[in-house]
């Protein structure tokens, strides 16, 4: 196996497959108020599946990025006292990434750990990235979908599988 192979990642393909400039980023619309009202990682849906119109989860899923900078940028000084509530990242081990025949790829749960990190967290949510309808397409928050789900009918995973089967009968 080299090291090419062990890179790899759908998601990183799709995501490539993008045009991702500072025009994409300024469709995602990330203000101060976005993200302090979005931050929190351990955010569940309410229905089975919820949709999760979130911008700045958009944003990170796009752009990624450390947490510690939108910390530093939007977070002001008399919060303070919530710095150890972790803020939700798309920067994760564990989750699988399955791409479909259609192109779209399937993200599921994954968690953002690290020793002595206050944003660490085991998610429950389900990212679906679209591809791109043509080449060097802009990608854009509409292209991106996240489901959230209860924490009881959908626990926090990590480290799980996921296999994409052909339907026998459709193919």
């Amino acid at each position: 196996m080299s090291t090419d192979d062990i890179l790899w990642s759908p998601l990183f393909d799709v995501l490539d497959e993008y045009t991702r400039d500072e025009d994409a980023k300024a469709l995602f619309e990330v203000s101060r108020e976005k993200y302090l009202a979005e931050r929190a990682a351990q955010t569940f849906g309410t229905a089975n599946p919820s949709l999760m119109e979130k911008p700045f989860w958009k944003y990170m899923i796009a752009f990624g990025g450390a947490t510690s900078n939108f910390r530093e940028t939007f977070d002001p000084p008399e919060s303070a006292w919530d710095y150890w509530k972790p803020v939700w990242c798309f920067n994760r081990e564990g989750q699988t990434e399955t791409k479909l025949r259609d192109g779209r790829v399937i993200c599921i749960g994954g968690r953002h750990v690290v020793f002595d990190d206050p944003d660490s967290c085991i998610y429950n949510d389900v990212v679906v990235i679209l591809p791109p309808n043509q080449p060097s397409q802009i990608l854009t928050p509409q292209r991106i979908r996240i489901y959230g789900y209860p924490k009881d009918e959908f626990p926090p995973t990590d480290n799980h599988t996921a296999t994409c089967v052909r339907d026998v009968k459709t193919g």
